[in-house]
């Protein structure tokens, strides 16, 4: 088809060009638009023409012409067509209606307009007949030249005599005669004309003129013989002794092995083997001397060349059918991806797919130059050399079959698609960085593997792997952009590592830690894989190259994510820096800004025809219609300059838009210079984090500003440490001093509205803006602890209105917290409201008039102690539970709460995104927690400090009831338990001091040193 379409077609489609065009053979743009009609006409890949169809047209227009009065012209144009049809020789075959026929019908029926009014007039057709050129170019070619006859012998000299040159040629058979009888039929001094082929099919040499033979005659003689149909081949062996050596190696184990049998090999040229080799390296598996078992190739054992020994022959095919076998699972993946049902390949394949199919097509187009070479016979090309010319190809063939088999192979068995894009983005990064840095690759081929080897071009391999990469990662680039410039995270494929949870809203309390999450946490914990999947960290999930930034992208789309929702990306604020900012991200791609500044980065290739490819770039871009067009427009007079006008407006801007990322992307690629020291994964971190990174403080300084300045994070954090923690003691203490003392004379006072009532009007008179906000709730607890004295406050819960979207900073959990510990303050608050509230006269005062039952009962009481000195006793007692009250109230109110909450406002302020807000306050309320003997390792030392409160409540019990009814041995009894406690929170206080664990507790430890007696 192609030597069909160089000589008869090459004529009319420059006359075609010229008609159309207006260009003359002269203009570069003449040979451009040639190439590409030709290149058209040879690989198109349109739909074959349907000759039915074709058929029916000309049917129709018949009919036409017929209902139209035109019977003259219905009967020509079927003449013509059946007469066009039966001729011969298109496409070389000997009978017509051919695919080339109607084809040229359909072009004839697409292209006339209104046959039924035209005029015809037959015209008589004249045949042009070539002249024959006579002139014998053979004979003028070979004038002057001197016939070299070298010596298969010993080296001699050259003999200037004529008789030397007269050397009797032995002729060779044709037939199926023994080829080493007529191999040894010259004997070591014979000289052998250079002209004479040393292997040929059909016996006659390639200059042979063909005159006097019929078409027939020379086809026979010229073509090759079909030899997968099981034609022999006419080999024709030289008499050198390098085209005899596979006879000479069988003749010469025959003669070391008298049992050695000469296997019954078929003898081809190599030209032929070379044709299959390039053949089976273009993707063709269907092959006649290279076997393929449906996965590799391996050499046919029965093939021998005359040149080679089969040991050789066969050493040489396993390099040439290794890379086979490689080019062909490549294939495979490439049309199993292409042929697939839609939806079932991620993107990220889609992308690597694209890219292993381009540079296949180019490896092919490489393999037919060379089939081309072969066809001509213009240069000797034997099997060394080919391989020598395509060993850099085959090894970057076989770093992407080790790519392939590593990153898509091996990621078949897992069972989310974001872990196997995950696999081949970090195969291919890991890859591309070890090629860098010069390591040896191993290519894996089912249980063995088989290294590439040393020899390989580092920097070729990274001009091949790196635009692969990129390609590669343009969808995970593009879902982040998605996701971080519009805050919606679109993956329509779940290729991306995190995935949005649709069932919480951006605005809900629990947005920041259930909306997204990795994939591999939605694991199946009955599938063995995914418990095998759960071992691993979530953030390792994440591509390579994405691991060091992957924090910041999350918090970055979360953030958008929350702006957008808050509706305060569209907001009047358009003249802040922020806005305008993130107004500009949106605008430019991503991707685009990693391409230009891995331009930056790696730098350009210099050429010399980048300025004039530059203005033919501008020139093309403002030009709408072409010349012809235009000219067409203004002789219809059609042309309107306003029209163009706005054509042009929307043409430049449509690309612009899609220059880099549609219609330059391999231009750009191929334009960068490689050739730079610099490590590629430091060029690539520098390229792509800078702008994830500048996105990330934009977007997030945008929300934390927003939550602060618009809806009062600080003052609702600042709330919180008022009342919960009780920061506000001057209005808090009219709110607990009430209850206190409801609960010391026995009134009832567990109703949530007479709570909540007392604490509105306790906090009405200082933050009136509050009394909304707060409310507090009565809850009941099974825990047995809760029935000491101490705990009947615990009941107390306060409830604090957290609007949206501060809530998601101030939860309901932190708000759990918070109320642990203002139960725990209140607890503190209590004992030391009931020992500061102890007179000395209700101590003293003298019991009512008994009855005589409780005189008696008194009488037979064995306490003597003198009334005064228990008296004496109590005020020694009141005064170290007052000493120890006071030192763990100072304690929690100082040293942890003051303390704690100015190291909380210093790292608040220095938040710079939403999560380490919530981070900060959550560690603030859990370090406040612990510190409080709240937390579940310290539950023994809370017990111990219990204790002692429960001691003084007790204790404020028997003060009121006066010492006449308290005996030496309850004072006693208290006093040995308080030391109790003392000692044991001492002791434990002094050795935590000493290991350096809490510094904080050196204050009360040392508070406690005075409260036991010497």
């Amino acid at each position: 088809m192609a030597r069909f379409l160089e000589k008869d077609i090459v004529k009319d489609v420059r006359r075609l060009i010229e008609c159309v065009t207006g260009f003359q053979e002269y203009e570069d743009n003449f040979s451009i638009c040639q190439q590409f009609v030709l290149s058209n006409f040879k690989f198109h890949r349109f739909l074959d023409v349907d000759s039915h169809k074709v058929t029916r047209q000309l049917v129709g227009l018949c009919e036409k012409l017929k209902i139209h009065s035109e019977g003259v012209k219905a009967e020509k144009l079927q003449e013509l067509a059946k007469s066009f049809l039966d001729i011969t020789g298109f496409e070389g075959r000997d009978e017509g209606k051919t695919d080339t026929q109607y084809s040229i019908l359909l072009v004839l029926l697409l292209i006339s307009e209104s046959p039924e009014y035209g005029q015809y007039v037959p015209t008589p057709r004249q045949l042009k007949t070539e002249e024959k050129d006579d002139f014998d170019w053979g004979a003028y070619l070979k004038e002057g030249i001197e016939l070299y006859q070298p010596s298969d012998g010993e080296l001699s000299d050259w003999s200037d005599s004529e008789e030397d040159s007269d050397v009797p040629v032995a002729p060779v058979t044709q037939g199926q005669g023994d080829l080493s009888q007529q191999t040894h039929s010259y004997s070591q001094g014979d000289l052998v004309p250079c002209n004479i082929p040393t292997v040929h099919v059909g016996g006659m040499p390639e200059w042979e003129e063909s005159e006097g033979m019929s078409d027939s005659d020379w086809l026979s003689r010229n073509l090759v013989a079909q030899y997968w149909k099981g034609e022999e081949l006419e080999v024709q062996m030289g008499r050198y002794k390098a085209c005899q050596l596979n006879n000479d190696w069988e003749e010469y184990k025959a003669r070391v092995d008298p049992l050695h049998c000469r296997q019954n090999h078929r003898m081809v040229t190599e030209n032929i083997l070379l044709r299959e080799v390039v053949w089976m390296l273009q993707g063709i598996c269907n092959l006649h001397l290279l076997d393929f078992n449906g996965h590799f190739f391996s050499p046919n054992p029965e093939i021998v060349v005359p040149t080679l020994s089969a040991e050789v022959l066969q050493e040489h095919l396993s390099q040439f059918t290794k890379y086979g076998s490689y080019i062909q699972i490549l294939q495979n993946f490439v049309e199993e991806s292409f042929h697939g049902k839609q939806g079932e390949t991620c993107q990220t394949y889609q992308s690597f797919t694209t890219s292993v199919a381009a540079f296949l097509q180019q490896m092919k187009s490489q393999m037919v130059a060379i089939e081309h070479r072969l066809i001509k016979q213009e240069e000797i090309m034997t099997l060394t050399s080919v391989w020598l010319e395509v060993e850099p190809l085959m090894q970057k063939v076989a770093v992407l079959c080790m790519v392939y088999m590593r990153g898509v192979h091996q990621g078949r068995a897992l069972r989310l698609t974001s872990q196997r894009a995950t696999l081949l983005l970090t195969t291919l990064y890991d890859t591309l960085l070890g090629v860098d840095t010069l390591f040896d690759m191993t290519v894996v081929e089912g249980d063995t593997g088989t290294a590439i080897g040393h020899s390989y071009d580092s920097l070729e391999m990274v001009k091949l792997l790196l635009p692969i990469w990129v390609q590669t990662c343009h969808p995970y680039i593009n879902i982040i952009d998605t996701w971080i410039s519009h805050g919606n995270l679109s993956d329509p494929c779940a290729e991306f590592i995190i995935q949005r949870n649709n069932e919480i809203r951006s605005l809900d309390e629990t947005y920041w830690e259930k909306s997204f999450m990795f994939h591999t946490m939605m694991a199946d914990p009955d599938n063995a894989e995914d418990r095998l999947v759960t071992d691993y960290k979530t953030a390792d999930w994440a591509p390579k190259f994405l691991q060091p930034v992957l924090e910041k992208i999350v918090l970055t789309g979360k953030s958008m994510e929350m702006l957008e929702g808050l509706g305060k990306l569209a907001e009047e604020n358009l003249g802040s820096s922020s806005s305008d900012d993130l107004q500009e991200f949106k605008e430019t791609h991503l991707f685009v800004k990693f391409l230009s500044s891995l331009q930056r980065n790696l730098g350009m290739k210099s050429s010399p025809t980048s300025e004039e490819q530059t203005r033919e770039t501008t020139h093309d871009e403002y030009r709408v219609f072409s010349p012809e067009i235009e000219r067409q427009m203004e002789e219809k007079g059609i042309k309107d300059d306003f029209l163009k006008m706005h054509f042009k407006n929307l043409m430049n801007t449509s690309s612009q838009s899609h220059s880099i990322l549609e219609e330059s992307f391999l231009r750009t690629m191929h334009s960068l210079d490689m050739d730079s020291l610099r490590p590629v994964e430091l060029i690539l971190q520098e390229s792509l984090y800078p702008h994830i990174h500048r996105q990330y403080e934009r977007v997030c300084r945008k929300l934390v500003d927003t939550m602060k300045q618009q809806y009062h994070l600080m003052e609702y954090l600042q709330s919180m440490r008022r009342f919960f923690l009780m920061e506000s003691g001057a209005c808090l203490s009219v709110f607990y001093t009430e209850i206190f003392e409801k609960i010391r004379r026995h009134e009832h006072w567990k109703d949530s509205t007479t709570v909540t009532w007392a604490l509105h009007e306790a906090i009405d008179p200082y933050f009136p803006v509050e009394v909304p906000r707060l409310s507090v709730a009565l809850e009941t607890s099974d825990d047995p602890n809760d029935l000491q004295p101490i705990n009947i406050t615990n009941c107390l819960c306060l409830q604090y209105e957290i609007p949206s979207p501060v809530d998601v900073v101030i939860n309901e959990r932190c708000q759990e917290i918070y109320n642990q510990i203002f139960s725990f303050l209140l607890q503190i608050k209590r004992a030391k409201y009931c020992l500061d509230e102890l007179r000395f006269y209700d101590v003293a005062k003298a019991s009512p008039v008994i009855s005589s039952t409780d005189q008696i009962l008194k009488s037979l009481n064995l306490d003597t102690t003198p009334r005064a000195s228990k008296i004496h006793r109590m005020h020694l007692l009141r005064m170290r539970l007052i000493n120890f009250v006071n030192n763990l109230h100072n304690y929690i109110m100082t040293r942890i709460l003051h303390s704690i909450g100015l190291d909380f406002t210093r790292d608040l302020a220095k938040a710079c995104d939403l999560d380490q807000i919530i981070e900060v306050h959550a560690a603030y309320i859990r370090k406040i927690h612990q510190r409080c003997l709240l937390h579940k390792k310290n539950a023994f030392l809370k017990e111990a400090v219990l204790k002692v409160l429960n001691l003084a409540l007790r204790f404020q019990r028997e003060w009121d009831g006066g010492i006449d009814n308290i005996s030496m041995k309850q004072i006693e009894g208290t006093e040995t338990e308080f030391y109790r406690c003392i000692h044991f929170l001492r002791s434990f206080l002094n050795s935590v001091i000493q290991r350096g664990s809490f510094p904080h507790l050196e204050s009360l430890a040392f508070g406690l040193e005075n409260l036991i007696p010497r």
